[in-house]
């Protein structure tokens, strides 16, 4: 998943994902970041997210995040 918080690009990996998926989903985000219509600073970070290592402001951009939702997934 790839989500746009304006300052920062996050790309939230799964568990389950696999290296080519991971690899991709970073690739992803830096052609995101190309390619936007936003203009933005050359610096935008994208920060790497693993599920299960989301920081508390990673998970301030969702209401209602349930730190238990992925606990069974596994």
């Amino acid at each position: 998943m790839i989500l746009d918080a304006q300052n920062s690009i996050y790309v939230w990996i799964g568990a389950g994902a696999n290296p080519e998926e991971k690899e991709e989903a970073e690739n992803t985000a830096q052609k995101y970041l190309q390619q936007g219509a936003l203009p933005r600073p050359g610096d935008t970070a994208i920060e790497v997210v693993h599920q299960g290592e989301e920081t508390p402001t990673f998970k301030g951009f969702f209401r209602k995040w349930d730190d238990n939702l992925f606990q069974n997934v596994n």
